[in-house]
C-alpha cells in the first residue's frame, strides 16, 4: 500500500458520544520499533485491526486507559471500517478487516517492525467534559513465517 496523508478521517461523529478529529495535517512516517509499542500499553489500551487488499496492513490504536474497553473497540471499529471503504475507492479493490484484537505484550511479537515505517496520527476524541488522545498507527505488514496464526 501506497501510504497517504489522506487514508483515515480529519473528523468522526461518535454517536451521541463525542467527536474525534485530527490533531493536524502533516503526519510524519516514523520508523517503528517493538518498544515504542510496549511503552504504550504501560499506559493505553491497545488494539489492532488487519487489512486485507493486495497487501496487508495493520491499523494499530492505543487509547488512555480512562476509556472502556468496549468505547476503544466501537471506535475503532468506526476508523477501520471507514479506512477499508476510502482504500477500496482509492485502489479498486476489496479490502477485508478483521475482528479487533486486544494488544498484549505477547501479541507485539507478532508485528514484524525491523525496517518498517508507519504513518503516526493524533486524534483527540472531544467529549462532554474529557479530552482523551487517541495514538494511531497504520502499519504495513512484514511477511514473517508463522504470522497467520496471529
Amino acid at each position: 500500500m501506497d501510504f497517504q496523508t489522506n487514508l483515515l478521517p480529519h473528523h468522526l461523529k461518535f454517536y451521541q458520544e463525542g467527536t474525534i478529529e485530527l490533531l493536524e495535517d502533516i503526519l510524519p512516517t516514523v520508523e517503528v520499533t517493538e518498544d515504542i509499542f510496549k511503552n504504550y500499553l504501560k499506559t493505553h489500551h491497545g488494539v489492532f485491526f488487519t487489512l486485507y487488499g493486495i497487501d496487508r496492513n495493520f491499523l494499530i490504536l492505543f487509547f488512555d486507559q480512562n476509556l472502556e474497553i468496549s468505547q476503544c473497540l466501537e471506535i475503532g471499529n468506526t476508523m477501520v471500517s471507514q479506512l477499508a471503504n476510502h482504500m477500496s475507492k482509492l485502489k479498486g479493490e476489496v479490502i477485508l478487516v478483521s475482528p479487533p484484537q486486544k494488544i498484549t505484550d505477547n501479541k507485539i511479537n507478532f508485528f514484524t517492525f525491523n525496517k518498517s515505517f508507519a504513518h503516526h496520527y493524533t486524534y483527540y476524541y472531544k467529549q462532554e467534559k474529557h479530552t482523551t488522545q487517541i495514538q494511531v498507527w497504520l502499519v504495513p505488514h512484514s511477511q514473517r513465517e508463522g504470522f497467520s496464526n496471529a
